[in-house]
């Protein structure tokens, strides 16, 4: 599990952004949140040391192979986020999320309410990328299925380490 802490809002949009402007909850309001990225279960897409940007608006329909930031239902405090992709979606309709970098589903199907929103971008060297360029939209569910199966590239990496016993 990535655990997010939440340190500056950007209302409106991503202009002027800059670490700080003080801790927000992240179920606070409309338009963008930032949230430093710690942790590799998302590794390569998303990196220790990344800050995520998270669109929080009004939230349409989560798709298989969007990345969500949300809230563990286990969990108390607001600040312990999660930052995962939708994998799939349940006979109920719930979400099931797994980091591409685990052999394994998140424990439990995610509710809508657990939603923060969807992250849209990250700033990584002092870069905004965001996670669509380069990428048609269509590539979001081939991404998803990869990660289900457990061929996504940091997964792939590790097998192949051990198949030819290099140092893990």
């Amino acid at each position: 599990m990535v655990r997010l802490e939440p340190f500056a809002a950007v209302p409106g949009n991503s202009k002027g952004l800059s670490p700080g402007g003080g801790t927000v909850k992240a179920d606070q309001g409309e338009g963008f949140a930032v949230f430093p990225f710690r942790g590799y279960s998302m590794f390569p897409i998303l990196r220790p040391g990344d800050t995520l940007i998270v669109d929080k608006g009004p939230y349409r329909k989560p798709r298989i192979g969007h990345i969500i930031l949300y809230r563990n239902g286990h969990l108390a405090s607001d600040t312990v986020l999660t930052a995962h992709r939708i994998i799939a979606r349940d006979p109920k309709g719930l979400l099931i999320t797994k980091g591409d970098n685990l052999t394994s589903p998140d424990v439990g199907a995610r509710l809508a309410d657990e939603v923060i929103g969807r992250v849209v971008c990250i700033v990584r060297s002092g870069r905004i990328v965001p996670l669509n360029r380069g990428a048609p939209v269509w590539i979001e569910r081939p991404m998803a299925y990869l990660s289900r199966i457990n061929w996504t590239p940091g997964i792939v990496a590790r097998r192949l380490k051990g198949l030819l016993g290099l140092r893990q």
